[in-house]
């Protein structure tokens, strides 16, 4: 890192070009995360989730790089509304989570029974930029 600090990190035989990495190159790491939901009024969709997971590599003679990424869907159950805490109960196909809900019109808007479809992506892209070249 930019203070010196060093890590350690363990790579499978899936990381293409490996043997291209040369002391003093530096390796950027950039973690992404987002959260939707998404509020389906009356809906009678089965509590469900869905898992997908896609890998981009370089190829065979270019620089080392690639990003890996998942998204997980999930199709929750509206089972308590509390408006004195701010939060709604959601059953989910693994277990029930309180989420909290700071707007006053959005939390009256949800009802026992109503669904919620929550989308969850998690995306880790890496590159390689060379050492700088001694003179």
């Amino acid at each position: 890192g930019d203070g010196g600090a060093e890590a350690q990190i363990n790579v499978g035989p899936e990381a293409k070009n490996f043997g291209q990495l040369k002391v003093g190159d530096r390796v950027t790491m950039e973690l992404t995360r987002a959260l939707a939901l998404e509020l389906r009024k009356s809906s009678t969709a089965e509590i469900s989730r869905q898992d997908e997971a896609d890998k981009v590599g370089a190829q065979a003679g270019e620089a080392p790089g690639g990003a890996i990424g998942t998204r997980t869907k999930i199709m929750a159950e509206v089972t308590a509304v509390n408006p004195e805490s701010k939060t709604v109960t959601l059953k989910g196909p693994n277990r029930s989570i309180d989420l909290a809900v700071e707007d006053p019109a959005q939390l009256a808007n949800i009802a026992i029974g109503d669904r919620v479809e929550a989308t969850y992506i998690e995306a880790v892209a890496f590159q390689v930029t060379p050492a700088a070249a001694t003179p």
